[in-house]
């Protein structure tokens, strides 16, 4: 099994890193090959250069990221209220923030739920409602970001997870992203001791659930 998980991310990072590649590669030669100096023409391949390689680096970035999780903190102190506001400023709606504490490191989890609430926006349609919430459950605090959009087929919610897996590879590109965000949010919530799971929600769209530790006595928000 870790075997074939090695050998898909290999294949999908080769594939992603593959096409900005491809674009460059492209755009340089035909520039070369009309030899067209002007201005408006430097200008536009500077721009196409510019957005391809910051799209390789953005990806390069968050591979980092994965890969260098375990060198980071976990002595920080921050409750399960300030974290899902941080998160519902960009868009979302807050239903619900049972207090609870929260240990780890604050950086992490906050780019953990804004990933979720990123995602959820992005696969929504115009004019819909993601919501988020947190309450408490047992020794666990669930943070559960719910939308309206296409939803996930059963058979691929674990595969989500996965670097560069895309359920809709066309729609994805479209839309951007590096398909690390949810990779990247798998990886921070086990960093913590959690887990994250996509589950189908009550009506349209996905409910992605990020579980994490919670201590057992909350301080005021």
């Amino acid at each position: 099994q870790v075997f074939v998980m090695q050998r898909n991310f290999s294949r999908n990072a080769a594939h992603e890193f593959r096409t900005p590649l491809a674009v460059l590669k492209t755009r340089i030669g035909l520039f070369r090959k009309k030899q067209d100096f002007r201005p408006q023409a430097t200008l536009e391949l500077l721009q196409i250069v510019e957005g391809e390689v910051d799209r390789l680096s953005a990806m390069v970035s968050e591979l980092l990221e994965l890969t260098n999780l375990e060198r980071a903190s976990r002595g920080e102190r921050l409750s399960s209220g300030q974290l899902i506001r941080s998160a519902a400023d960009q868009a979302a709606i807050l239903v619900d923030a049972a207090p609870c504490t929260l240990a780890g490191n604050a950086e992490l989890l906050r780019q953990a739920v804004c990933n979720l609430v990123e995602n959820a926006v992005k696969y929504s349609p115009a004019g819909s409602v993601v919501h988020i919430a947190g309450h408490r459950d047992g020794e666990w605090f669930q943070i559960v970001v719910a939308d309206q959009g296409p939803g996930i087929p059963e058979s691929l919610r674990q595969r989500i997870f996965e670097p560069f897996f895309r359920v809709d590879d066309s729609r994805s590109r479209q839309l951007g992203g590096a398909g690390l965000g949810l990779a990247l949010v798998r990886a921070i919530a086990e960093f913590h001791g959690g887990a994250v799971y996509g589950e189908k929600s009550r009506g349209a769209g996905s409910r992605f659930v990020l579980k994490l530790p919670c201590e057992q006595d909350p301080p005021p928000d």
